[in-house]
């Protein structure tokens, strides 16, 4: 049945939607590169998840430092706007509401913006990027990249590699290729600034805790912590309670080591239920109440010495603060384009078909104690005797 569904959709899409959208959609060719610095207003299409957005933030500082000048606008998701916030490289930020009327307004700014390109970064909902792109800015140079056949959205159609180099260097090379620049090796780093609000709050709850940020000094009261987030996206993902429970009292208990546990706002039962069945002074919940911003979880992680977390934006906070990470993950996830840019990192991977919630326990106590023993032998990581 779910075969069948697909080859109809399919047949839909190519058989009448697209000849309909390339009969109304006139986007002439245009040739490469284009003049960063002869153009004054650029939108970037970045409305998906939120490790896609982090990988991207530093294409706007490269782009503001070659041509100070160029106006930035992004349009983000609700999931990932918030890393925006207080951007000081991103001029005006468009948010693709659910809710209906917010949305429509949206649109309207975005309309009102006139760019004079608009750069598509969504690379796996080409469609939608497309009609945003014609619908709204139907005067703008278009620059989009997939397969040939969705050409007709766009003036600039690129076939980068996919698969073959991490996400944020193919997103150099996308700009590098449009706008005939060269990105410099001492440009290539990932970074998520924390905001003066966030470090006070992560300060504030590690104080009260006992714990301190792996960069100060060993002579401070205080100890090192790590962080183990429990929460994944999608199923495949996904830790099983059992698991998430053994992981954190092996590190807490067994491996006597200070470990603060994070999730997302839906998993945070599940988060408090491990810590009080653990019972331990060396194992935290983090917030201790309420929920946290994303820019306060990037704060407490950028303190931490490692993370062990399965496959989510985690990841790529992680290596934007230059934490080391072991992530549990399945097969399918452990792709070039995601991997933790340029930090310490280990793999815990399921079965081949497998997903993570499958991997032995025993598995997942080894081979994490076996990473965290490697950061010891570093002075990265401190046991507590406590």
């Amino acid at each position: 049945m779910t075969r069948g569904i697909v080859f109809v959709e399919r047949m839909w899409r190519n058989a009448i939607v697209y000849p309909f959208l390339r009969l109304i959609f006139t986007n002439p060719l245009v040739s490469l590169p284009i003049d960063l610095e002869g153009i004054s207003s650029l939108l970037i299409l970045r409305y998906d998840k939120i490790g896609d957005m982090i990988v991207t933030l530093p294409i706007f500082r490269i782009l503001k430092f070659h041509n100070p000048r160029v106006r930035i606008g992004v349009v983000a998701s609700e999931a990932n706007a918030d890393l925006l916030r207080d951007e000081k490289y991103v001029d005006k930020v468009f948010v693709l509401w659910r809710n209906p009327f917010k949305l429509l307004k949206e649109f309207y700014l975005i309309h009102q913006s006139r760019p004079d390109v608009v750069l598509n970064f969504v690379f796996n909902r080409i469609t939608s990027g497309g009609l945003i792109a014609n619908l709204l800015c139907r005067d703008s140079v278009k620059v989009g990249q997939g397969p040939h056949k969705y050409g007709f959205y766009f003036n600039v159609l690129l076939s980068l590699p996919r698969g073959t180099i991490h996400m944020f260097e193919m997103l150099i090379l996308y700009i590098e290729v449009v706008f005939g620049m060269k990105v410099g090796e001492e440009e290539r780093y990932l970074e998520l600034p924390a905001d003066p609000s966030s470090e006070s709050a992560v300060g504030q709850y590690l104080e009260s805790h006992g714990l301190k940020r792996r960069s100060e000094d060993r002579r401070v009261n205080g100890r090192f912590y790590i962080v183990f987030n429990i929460s994944a996206g999608q199923d495949d993902n996904r830790i099983s309670n059992e698991q998430g429970l053994s992981i954190a009292e092996h590190l807490a208990v067994e491996m006597k080591i200070a470990i603060v546990i994070i999730s997302s706002p839906q998993d945070a039962d599940w988060r408090s239920r491990i810590v009080a069945e653990i019972h331990s002074e060396r194992c935290l919940s983090f917030p201790g109440a309420g929920s946290s911003s994303l820019r306060e979880v990037s704060s407490l992680i950028h303190g931490a010495v490692a993370v062990i977390t399965p496959h989510t934006s985690i990841v790529h906070i992680a290596a934007a603060t230059l934490t080391p990470v072991c992530g549990i993950f399945s097969p399918l996830q452990v792709n070039q384009e995601w991997l933790p840019f340029k930090v310490k990192y280990q793999f815990i991977e399921a079965g081949k078909g497998e997903r993570v919630c499958k991997i032995p326990i025993p598995t997942l106590k080894r081979e994490s104690r076996k990473f965290l023993e490697y950061l010891m032998n570093d002075g990265d990581v401190e046991q507590s005797s406590r």
